[in-house]
C-alpha cells in the first residue's frame, strides 16, 4: 500500500529536482544531452538521496494508521456487488458493444 503512495511522492520529488537544476542551468536540455552521464548523475544523486527518507517517512505514517502484515485489514461496511451494479456492468457492455458495432460497419 505504501507503493501507491510513494510513485506520486517521487514524482513530485523529481521536479523539485528539475526546478533545482534549471536555477543552476543545468536543466534537462539537448545540449545536456551531450554529456549524459553527468545529466543522470545529477538527477538520480538527489533522488536516491531523498527516496531513503521519503521510503522511511511513508513506511512509518502508513504504520501509524494501522497497515501491517500481522492484521487483517478492517472495513467499516461490508462491500459487495448490488442489482444496481450488475445493472450498470450490463449497460456499459451494451454500449461499448454498440460502438465496436458501428466501427465495425465503419459508421
Amino acid at each position: 500500500m505504501v507503493v501507491y503512495r510513494y510513485v506520486p511522492t517521487i514524482l513530485q520529488e523529481f521536479c523539485y529536482v528539475n526546478e533545482s537544476l534549471k536555477m543552476r542551468g543545468l536543466n534537462l536540455s539537448v545540449r545536456n544531452l551531450k554529456h549524459l552521464i553527468p545529466t543522470i548523475e545529477n538527477y538520480m544523486v538527489p533522488l536516491l538521496f531523498r527516496s531513503e527518507k521519503l521510503s522511511e517517512e511513508l513506511s512509518a505514517a502508513s504504520l501509524c494508521k494501522g497497515l501491517s502484515v500481522e492484521r487483517n485489514r478492517s472495513c467499516c461496511t461490508e462491500v459487495k456487488l448490488t442489482l444496481a451494479d450488475f445493472l450498470y456492468l450490463l449497460g456499459m457492455a451494451v454500449v461499448i458493444c454498440g460502438l465496436l458495432y458501428l466501427d465495425f460497419l465503419n459508421f
